[in-house]
Parts: C-alpha cells; structure tokens; sequence
C-alpha cells in the first residue's frame, strides 16, 4: 500500500509540474505579468523579448488595440490558435507587408466609409497620398519614401490628439525631420537637409517650441500645415500666397490688393517666402524696408526708384505710431505703480494699440494712402494720451511745489523756533546777572 501511495504522490507531482509549464506557456510567462491569452501573436512575440516584444509592446498602447484591431488585420493569419499553423497560407499569413504593400493596406480600412464614419475619421488619405511627392515616387519604384508607417508608426500607433503620437502637432516637425534631416537620404533627391534646423530657428519653430511668451504652440504652423498631410509636396510658386493666406487672411487680402499681388498673377514673384523666408522665418521688423540683404526691400529695388520711395514712407509711418506706442505704453506701467488716475490714458495707449496692430498687414499693400484713416485716429489717441499726460506731470510739479513750500515754511517756523529760543535764554542771562 506504502508502493501504491508513494506512486500517487510521484504521478501527482509530475502533473502539477506539467500543468504549471503549460501555465507557463499559456500566459506567457510568470515574469511578465499580465498578457493577452487570446491573442497569440502577442503572447509568442512578447515571450521572444528584444525586437519582437517592443513590437507586443507597442501595439497594446495603439488605439488599434483599443478599438479591437488584431495583429491578423495586417499581417494575416490566426491569432486565435497557438500552434505555427497560424502563419500558414491557409489564414493568409503575409507577414511584414513591404512599402509599396502599406498604403493600398492601411486604405483598406481608411478608405472604408462605414468603418471610418464611426471614428469621425476621414476618408481619402489612400487618394491624397497618391497625389503627394511621396506617393508619386512610390509608384516609380522608389522604396526609400515615407510610408503610413514612416510617420504614424508600425505598431505604437497611437490618435494624432494623443500627446505622445509622432503626429501630434508639437511632434510633427521632428517626425518629418527623421527623414529630411538625414542628410546621405536627401542627396538622393537634391534636397537640403537643414529645414528642420531652419525652422527651429525661425519665428514658428519658437513658438512651437515655446520660447515666445504668450503664444500658443498648438496655433502655430508646423510643416503639415504648409506643405499638406498625406498630400504633402512642396507648394507651387503661385501657391505660395495661397498657403500663407490660411493663416494671414488678413495680410492675403492686402497683399493682392497691392503691386506684388499682382506680380505674382504674372510672373509668379515676389512670394511671402521671398521677404520672410520659407523655413527660417524671422519676425518681421520696420528695418525691412531698409538695406540691401535678403528680404529687404533693397534686394530687389534700387533707392532711386519709386517703390523704394513707398518701402521708406511706410516705414516711417509704422515707426512713428510704434515710437509712440512704446513711449506711451512706459509711461502707462509706471502710472499704474503710483495709484494716480490713469483710465483716461489707459483707454489711449490700448485704442492707440490697435491702430497699429491693424497698420501692419496694411503695409502689404504697399500703398501709404491706406495707412491715412489709421494714421488720423492714432493721432486722436496719441493727442489724448500725451494730454494725460502733461496732466499727470503738471499735478506731479504741483505736488513737488506745494512740498517744497510745505519745507519751506516749516524750515522758517524751524529758525524762529531757534532765534526766539537764543532770545529768552539771552534774557535770562541777563537777569541772572
């Protein structure tokens, strides 16, 4: 009976062992904690480590996985069965798609109006990336062109409004860089690989980055906003205007009411990029109207001609309402420090503020005459506000007289104090003897 028993408890050990190894199996592995059981693609790849698991990885953190894409949907197969049959041609198993595979792929479910209604997604990146110099390329042979993947992601895919997504719109710059900064890639094409770098520079890529106080960097434009999303390409040189306007309405109105708008219908020049540059775009300043060096109006204008004559009259104007505005907004900050009455000069310096907000888009028009309904209501508050304050000033000599006379009189009592004290000690001493 002892023989009998001894053999139970062996059996009995060698199937808890076994059972814990298929455990083992199952859940993949008891280090790596929690898994999906009934997807076995992840549960094989995270169990392999290295490459394989950062792929397992990344796709448990994609909205893919969120909305139940399975690893099937991309690369074939059977992820519901554990045995290597689920990559056999029988589940149309394709493995690693190639790059002229991923497109077409990825549109067969983003070009799908009824899959892609639910998401509020749209529905033509597939046809917009065919237009785009990407696509066009693709189509020629050429493997070395972003794909999907090249910006969105293989397996870490995860909602452009996602912070951490490479095409949030912070991230944007730094996604297309991966490709456009490297400079043995983009010698296959003719194409600089400093934009980024150009751009980090350039008033945009500062705001993006944060170093402007007081701008918002999701407003600013990153490299989608002018070249396109999936469409992306170089914009025409007519176009160029056009892209800019999207954002500087105001200035695209102004700009085709003047002599370069229409030069533009013509001969297709100037453009914005050609004063402001494209990449490395600089804030623009009154001194433009100046010098000889790119994007001034010198560059292109020689001093005798009456365009540049124009360049010189809209500068002075713009210096003179912005001289003003610094002049005034100073002394603003320092009234509001010692508690005087300031609402009246307040209401001046923020009307006069406007005006010039409003005169500077104006400029590109480049026709002073339009500047004179701005000119004359600046005028009005720089009147008013220098009015104010000579109002101030005056009280402030007012103030230092009535003071001084204050001290002065108190100075007087002070000595007749003084001489009326000598007087009755005098008389005392006389007294006294």
């Amino acid at each position: 009976m002892r023989e009998n028993r001894s053999k139970r408890n062996v059996a009995a050990v060698v199937l808890c062992v076994i059972l814990l190894m298929c455990g083992v199996i199952f859940t993949g592995g008891i280090a790596h904690g929690k898994v999906e059981t009934d997807n076995s693609c992840y549960n094989c790849h995270y169990q392999l480590g290295g490459r394989m698991k950062v792929s397992a990885d990344g796709w448990e953190k994609s909205i893919h996985r969120k909305v139940g894409i399975t690893c099937d949907v991309c690369h074939g197969g059977n992820p519901y069965i554990t045995s290597e049959d689920s990559m056999s041609e029988k589940y149309n198993f394709r493995g690693v798609p190639t790059p002229f595979e991923i497109p077409e792929l990825c549109g067969s479910c983003h070009s799908d109006v009824k899959m892609m209604k639910q998401y509020n997604l749209r529905t033509d990146q597939w046809e917009e990336y065919k237009t785009s110099q990407h696509g066009i390329l693709l189509a020629q042979g050429d493997p070395n062109v972003a794909t999907c993947v090249s910006c969105h992601g293989t397996h870490e895919i995860r909602k452009k409004s996602d912070p951490l997504s490479s095409v949030f719109h912070t991230n944007v710059p730094e996604t297309c860089a991966k490709c456009h900064a490297n400079e043995e890639l983009m010698s296959k094409y003719g194409i600089p690989a400093n934009q980024y770098d150009l751009y980090r520079k350039g008033y945009h890529g500062k705001i993006l980055y944060g170093e402007v106080e007081g701008k918002n960097p999701l407003l600013v434009p990153n490299c989608a906003t002018c070249h396109g999303i999936h469409g992306a390409r170089p914009p025409g040189v007519e176009e160029v205007p056009n892209v800019c306007g999207n954002c500087h309405s105001n200035i695209y109105e102004y700009f085709r009411m003047g002599p370069h708008g229409e030069a533009v219908k013509e001969t297709g020049e100037p453009r914005c990029v050609d004063c402001h540059g494209n990449h490395k775009n600089d804030l623009p300043t009154p001194a433009m109207f100046d010098g000889s060096e790119e994007g001034h109006c010198g560059y292109c204008h020689d001093e005798s001609e009456e365009a540049y004559k124009v360049g010189q009259e809209l500068k002075e104007k713009i210096l003179f309402v912005q001289e003003k505005l610094e002049e005034l907004t100073g002394v603003l900050e320092e009234a509001k420090k010692t508690g005087k009455f300031i609402d009246r000069l307040e209401s001046a310096v923020t009307e006069l503020s406007a005006q010039f907000v409003q005169m500077r888009p104006k400029t590109h028009a480049l026709n002073p005459g339009i500047l004179r309904r701005n000119l004359i209501d600046a005028d009005d508050q720089i009147r008013i506000a220098e009015e104010e304050v000579e109002k101030m000033r005056a009280q402030d000599r007012l103030r230092v007289r009535v003071a001084l006379a204050g001290s002065g009189l108190f100075l007087i009592l002070g000595l007749l104090f003084v001489a009326k004290l000598f007087q009755v000690r005098r008389e005392e001493g006389d007294r006294e003897e």
